[in-house]
């Protein structure tokens, strides 16, 4: 079912994509490697270019919501926001690679090494980091790659403190938070706890960058919003 649910999204803005995202190399299928982390390959095939593959004028211009996403260990690449269904925003290349986010969380990819194909929360309501300090969060991924379902992550977040943020050379003043996660030990993974960042404006609301593991023992996702949704 969460594959036919991926399968069924529909990039009405295909046409739309593959003109903004040409001065990238991104528009043809065959110049990305779907069997690793999209964006990883996509920032690679613009050669001379410094460590973001845009412009803060070039992702300023654009009329959509943007950001940067990174794997560890990988250079950035741009995303581009495709579509917008109720709390969750769907993020594509033209190569049809997909994010999709729920606030500042992950909960959703498709065509990455191991994607990310479902996030339930169990204690109720997904709280953002905000609003989720001092207390505890329990959710359950799935990761159908991995043939792993209802893994139990447990968190507990707290603040680290006020910090300047530079974003591809605009400064904001954001609050830290960190997010202590255990993920419940079974036979293919004993890695213990690892920890998440979200870096937030208190007034705004905005979660600037994050910095989240997806998928516990696989690399940290990174993301730094150039222009954020504000529908």
């Amino acid at each position: 079912m969460i594959a036919r649910d991926l399968q069924d999204v529909q990039i009405s803005r295909r046409t739309i994509l593959a003109g903004l995202l040409a001065p990238l190399g991104l528009t043809g299928c065959g110049l990305i490697n779907t069997d690793s982390p999209f964006w990883a390959t996509a920032a690679k095939l613009v050669p001379g270019r410094s460590r973001s593959p845009v412009t803060r004028d070039y992702a300023d211009g654009l009329p959509y919501a943007s950001m940067l996403a990174w794997f560890d260990g990988t250079d950035p690449a741009f995303i581009v926001l495709q579509s917008v269904s109720g709390n969750r925003l769907t993020w594509a290349t033209a190569a049809r690679q997909l994010v999709i986010t729920e606030g500042p969380y992950v909960v959703q990819t498709s065509g990455t090494e191991a994607d990310l194909s479902r996030v339930i929360t169990v204690t109720g309501k997904l709280l953002p980091p905000l609003q989720a300090i001092g207390r505890e969060q329990i959710r359950l991924i799935d990761v159908q790659k991995q043939r792993r379902f209802g893994w139990r992550l447990r968190s507990i977040f707290s603040e680290s403190g006020e910090e300047k943020l530079a974003i591809l050379d605009r400064e904001y003043t954001v609050l830290k938070i960190t997010e202590e996660v255990t993920p419940d030990p079974d036979s293919a993974y004993r890695g213990g706890s690892y920890q998440n960042e979200y870096w937030v404006d208190r007034n705004t609301g905005i979660y600037w960058k994050t910095r989240q593991t997806l998928v516990p023992g696989l690399p940290g996702f990174n993301a730094e919003v150039l222009k954020p949704y504000t529908g």
